[in-house]
Parts: C-alpha cells; sequence; structure tokens
C-alpha cells in the first residue's frame, strides 16, 4: 500500500507543524492539537528501527554525561515542510560531548517523551553520514540541516 502526496504532507504538517489536514472526517478535517506538545529529538548510535522505542540505541549518559534529549514545539516556529520533507527551522542542539571518549551518531529521531526510554518514535532519519563526537564536540544542527520525510 502506498500512502498519496496529499497523506504524507498532510501528516507532516499534523505531526510536525500541528495543522490540520483538511477534508478528513468533518468539515474542519483531521485537527491539530489545540495545545501542542512539543517533539523530542534524540540522538541515536545506530538505527532504533520503526518498533524500536526512544531508549532503543540512544546515546547514553553514561557514555555522555550531559546528554539529553531536544525539545522542540510542534509548529512553523520550529519546522517548515517543503513537500514531503520537514526541516528544521532553528538551530537543535544536544549540546557537547563531555565523556571521556567519542560517540558515533548515525540517527536522529523525533519523539513523544522528554526521557523515558519507552516513549515512542514517531518519525526516524539516518544521518548522510556518522557524526563521530570527540569529548568537548557539539552535536547540533543548523537551520535545514535536519530533515525528517514522509514516505
Amino acid at each position: 500500500m502506498v500512502k498519496s502526496t496529499y497523506w504524507r504532507e498532510g501528516l507532516l504538517d499534523l505531526v510536525f507543524l500541528n495543522q490540520d489536514v483538511a477534508d478528513i472526517g468533518d468539515a474542519t478535517g483531521l485537527r491539530g492539537s489545540s495545545t501542542a506538545n512539543g517533539l523530542f529529538l534524540s540522538a541515536h548510535t545506530a538505527d532504533p528501527g520503526i518498533g524500536g522505542a526512544q531508549g532503543t540505541n540512544e546515546v547514553t549518559v553514561g557514555a555522555w554525561p550531559s546528554y539529553a534529549r531536544v525539545t522542540t514545539s510542534r509548529g512553523v516556529s520550529h519546522w517548515s515542510r517543503t513537500n514531503n520533507f520537514v526541516f528544521n527551522v532553528q538551530t537543535a542542539s544536544f549540546g557537547a560531548n563531555d565523556g571521556a571518549s567519542a560517540v558515533t551518531v548515525t540517527h536522529i529521531a523525533a519523539g513523544v517523551a522528554g526521557s523515558n526510554p519507552n516513549g515512542a518514535l514517531i518519525y526516524i532519519t539516518q544521518l548522510t553520514s556518522p557524526i563521530v563526537l570527540a569529548p568537548g564536540v557539539t552535536l547540533q544542527f543548523i537551520p535545514n540541516e535536519l530533515v525528517f520525510t514522509e514516505r
């Protein structure tokens, strides 16, 4: 089964931009949240997989003591969409690796929980190439550098 362009773009608008998807259900469509809670970005050392949770292959505080998920808002202040791609509008910074050794990040995910390892993943993106963070190096994504897609 394949999703139409309308539905792929509608899903991205609903999840990342908190915008209604018109013409589904009643006259208002499939509605965004009246109070949109955030999305939480997590860094992963391997693919968490479509059945994984936010804690699956996530960077550990043992390797990177100050690591924490990045909170973003659902809306145009944090995300933009072009076709079936969503881009970050603001810099997303995980901070510097303050561990004793390098940490390699291969995937970034957007999920529903700020810290719960069992939080649901919504979207996963594989980085173009792994990022090796030596001690003191900051993991950040400048605007339009972090991309999620709906296929």
